[in-house]
């Protein structure tokens, strides 16, 4: 069966490491577990954000002809 996922190296200073260490005692996750999750969330947040910005200028645009959007067409 193929790997499921895939090594990734990455350089990170000392002091990011110690704080990563510490929470990965402190939660009972590996570092690997950790990293994932931060990483994982961290993607998240920025497709949320390129979401509420597609949102903005649509409703800029429609502020700039005068029109109005609905709730629904704003929200979904």
């Amino acid at each position: 069966m193929p790997r499921q996922t895939t090594i990734l190296s990455v350089s990170l200073p000392q002091a990011m490491t110690k704080t990563i260490n510490k929470l990965s005692r402190q939660t009972s996750q590996t570092r690997s577990e950790l990293i994932r999750n931060a990483v994982r969330e961290y993607i998240v947040n920025r497709q949320e954000d390129a979401e509420l910005l597609k949102i903005a200028k649509k409703r800029m645009k429609s502020l700039k002809k005068g029109t109005r959007l609905s709730h629904e067409e704003v929200w979904g």
